[in-house]
């Protein structure tokens, strides 16, 4: 699909841009092309899972994971303990790298299954049998509005996220997590700072 300048505001994801489904006219300078060159998009897969009691304290923000299929869990409103207006509370699984891409190849049954056998991992006393109601697995890779979650300098590409911000490409402006180094290269506050 072409995207038209009279868009109000269009905005493409660096994955997207990668991707290579958008193309440009005039082409991208050769600086454009070069800093996405050294900046590589990474698979991020989420489980979203819905449970029928909430079994994880309720002042849990979220569960970082050194080991294991899942690199954070974290409650949906999880002031309110993981549920809102007494619904089932729901708890995101959420991974990055390698063990996102594990992930995408599951089915979202599998997915949901390998999530749930982890948490009984780290939360051992808790009996998980009939707990889940419902689970869906969000592949960021796999769609085509992403085309993958955040991105890394690839080695010998210093400068390529300063690079990408570059204002040379006219009325076209350049931000996201991707062209950020500070606060914090990828997460939202930095994406939120570049396009302030």
């Amino acid at each position: 699909q072409l995207l038209d300048a009279r868009q109000k505001f269009p905005h493409l994801p660096l994955g997207v841009l990668k991707s290579g489904t958008v193309t440009f006219t005039p082409g991208l300078p050769e600086s454009k092309q070069k800093a996405m060159k050294n900046l590589h998009v990474g698979p991020v897969s989420k489980v979203l899972l819905r449970f029928k009691e909430r079994f994880w304290p309720k002042w849990l923000a979220n569960l970082g994971c050194g080991e294991g299929p899942v690199t954070l869990y974290w409650p949906v409103f999880y002031n309110r303990g993981g549920s809102v207006d007494g619904k089932d509370p729901v708890l995101t699984a959420y991974a990055t790298g390698p063990r996102a891409a594990a992930l995408a190849k599951m089915s979202e049954q599998e997915a949901a299954e390998t999530a749930v056998k982890d948490l009984a991992r780290l939360f051992p006393k808790v009996d998980m049998d009939g707990m889940l109601v419902a689970a869906r697995k969000i592949d960021w890779s796999a769609d085509p509005f992403a085309r993958g979650g955040y991105s890394c300098v690839l080695p010998g590409g210093t400068g390529s996220r300063p690079l990408l911000a570059a204002a040379d490409t006219g009325a076209l402006f350049w931000a996201g997590s991707a062209t950020q180094i500070s606060p914090i290269a990828e997460i939202v506050e930095s994406a939120f700072a570049s396009g302030r």
